[in-house]
């Protein structure tokens, strides 16, 4: 069994309801789609967002003693047709290819009124 089946298998067997949480609690689910590039994340969110009028939502850059220079783009949020995505300078292991990488968030409502 490959290591994403593992990691998805507890919440496949799950007797409750989709949706719901062993307490009967709604769950929030969010995928996040992430672009991987070498040098490239901020100008292929540019391009995305001027020509599906999207919008940047946020920027993040290495701090000092990263591990790239300091103000080098980390990563860069951003919203095509409501979808969030994410283009992230992970160069030069990991750069641009036809793959993508999916984030799922689960949070129960529990989890989310401690906040």
């Amino acid at each position: 069994m490959s290591k994403a089946a593992c990691l998805l298998r507890p919440l496949g067997n799950r007797r409750d309801r989709p949706g719901q949480d062993s307490g009967d609690r709604p769950l929030t689910t969010s995928i996040t789609t992430f672009l991987t590039y070498d040098t490239q994340a901020e100008e292929a969110a540019t391009f995305y967002t001027s020509i599906f009028d999207g919008m940047i939502k946020e920027t993040m850059r290495y701090p000092a003693k990263g591990r790239k220079p300091e103000g080098s783009v980390l990563s860069v949020t951003f919203e095509l047709f409501g979808h969030t995505y994410i283009a992230l300078d992970g160069g030069p292991t990991f750069t641009f290819s036809q793959g993508f990488s999916l984030l799922v968030q689960v949070d129960t409502q529990a989890e989310l009124d401690r906040y």
